[in-house]
């Protein structure tokens, strides 16, 4: 089985080692979006839309067989596009979509404010306030300089993207949600149940909206399950 895996905005695939390490039975997939890591030099997608048709493109070979997509925050969002334009054909070969902290389309994040048009130092202030960038990294001027662009990039993507609420896949779905995510409430990420005809299952785990790493055990506990089953 292989797991597909997509960060949340400003992430990298390096977020995702510690969960492949629990999952040494699962081929963990974690391709590098434009903008980052060994893409820095190409520019980020603004649009999740267009940004899914390029992952596809991409990783069209995978499809060919068994698959699962995990994605969290956007990355739950462009999980959800690829599965939309994807053809029937490889759509057939998804085994299960795990989204986390991210509301279900017709939900919305709570958001203190857009980040859009806001100059660099307002920017980054909103940034060490949503939390999940380290301050060693939002300190750093030089390193700072080289990510705003795809940083920018990532949250007009999601903030500018409005899933089709009338979408409804025929994968399984498993929601993740965090106890203490201020961004996205339980209610709006268990809301997943109405975008599927499949089997549906969510889970309330402990942490903010970057519950991600401190919860790999307990995420790879259900990966494992539920692509066992």
């Amino acid at each position: 089985m292989r797991l597909i895996c997509f960060p949340y905005a400003g992430g990298s695939m390096a977020i995702f080692r510690g969960l492949a390490q629990l999952l040494p039975d699962i081929e963990v997939h974690t391709p590098e979006l434009p903008g980052r890591g060994s893409r820095m030099n190409e520019a980020a997608h603004v649009s999740i839309e267009e940004l899914a048709g390029r992952m596809i493109e991409e990783l069209r070979p995978h499809f060919a067989s068994p698959f699962a997509l995990f994605g969290h925050s956007m990355g739950a969002a462009l999980s959800f596009e690829i599965v939309s334009q994807l053809s029937l054909a490889e759509r057939a070969n998804l085994r299960h979509l795990f989204v986390s902290a991210c509301p279900a389309p017709g939900f919305a994040a709570n958001r203190r404010r857009s980040l859009q048009g806001l100059n660099d130092a307002d920017f980054i202030e909103e940034l060490r306030l949503l939390g999940g960038t380290p301050s060693e990294i939002l300190e750093n001027a030089e390193l700072m300089a080289l990510l705003l662009p795809m940083l920018r990039a990532d949250f007009t993507a999601v903030e500018n993207h409005r899933a089709k609420s009338d979408t409804v896949l025929d994968a399984s779905v498993t929601a993740l949600a965090g106890d203490r995510d201020e961004r996205v409430t339980a209610e709006a990420v268990f809301g997943w149940r109405q975008a599927t005809r499949g089997s549906f299952e969510s889970h309330l785990l402990r942490g903010d909206h970057f519950f991600l790493k401190p919860q790999f055990s307990a995420i790879a506990n259900i990966i494992n399950l539920r692509l066992a089953a």
